[in-house]
């Protein structure tokens, strides 16, 4: 039997797992404190700088062994997954979210600077352009003649926010594209009414009119729809 096999023979076995698990602490308890064997030792110097020597340079796979290292990372990842991960559980989703928030009210100068730095450096990392959906979209603006030039490539921001469309006309409207996933309540575990409503509180303090458009909404349009949404967007409200 596999490592594996017995593990699982033992987690499906009560009885055998409360022996195994008796068995463990014993050995634990036998090797704890005074009972270790290098209790009261200490490396000289010596020793650890040949230790470190003899790591230096190499990779994982060198020290441990190929097998060792593939069977651990192996271990790592199954623990990880799915359920298993522990940044996917709600509870700590919402206590990194509230922490985040409390990050960003103590820092507001830095948070701000951050946001805008980091996402012009992902902008220029990334040589940013129009994605899919925003193509689609721009291509209709400049086929009808609409005000709008996209500006999501990180070279126009409005406080930490860089917003796809950017009226041309003098009006202070953006129109920001959200995906569906990536803006939906999977990744940012909140009501895409509370999304849509942070992108309009954030521009309004600057004076601009926001209008958002979702990518299953901007897809299951008809063009006449589309042109009918698109003029209705330089009406501010």
């Amino acid at each position: 039997m596999t490592k594996e096999e017995v593990n699982d023979f033992i987690i499906q076995n009560p009885s055998v797992k409360l022996i195994t698990d008796k068995l463990h602490k014993k050995f634990s308890e036998a090797k704890t404190g005074e009972n270790h064997p290098s209790y009261g030792k200490h490396r000289t110097e010596e020793t650890k700088a040949k230790m470190r020597e003899a790591k230096i340079g190499k990779t994982y796979e060198e020290i441990m062994g190929v097998e060792k290292v593939k069977e651990r990372k192996e271990k790592i990842s199954k623990s990880m997954t799915g359920d298993k991960n522990p940044m996917k559980r709600p509870d700590v989703i919402e206590k990194n979210r509230k922490s985040g928030l409390k990050w960003i009210a103590e820092h507001k100068e830095l948070a701000h600077e951050t946001a805008v730095n980091g996402g012009k450096a992902s902008c220029k990392a990334q040589n940013k352009a129009p994605n899919n959906p925003e193509s689609y979209l721009l291509g209709y603006i400049q086929l009808w003649n609409m005000p709008y030039q996209f500006t999501g490539s990180g070279g126009f921001w409005i406080g930490d926010k860089n917003p796809d469309f950017t009226s041309t006309n003098g009006k202070k409207v953006v129109i920001e594209h959200l995906g569906s996933y990536w803006h939906g309540e999977e990744i940012q575990h909140q009501l895409k009414e509370y999304e849509e409503q942070e992108y309009i509180t954030h521009y309004a303090q600057y004076g601009y009119t926001c209008k958002i458009i979702w990518e299953n909404e901007l897809y299951s349009m008809s063009e006449d729809e589309l042109y009918e949404w698109l003029k209705n967007t330089m009406r501010r409200s």
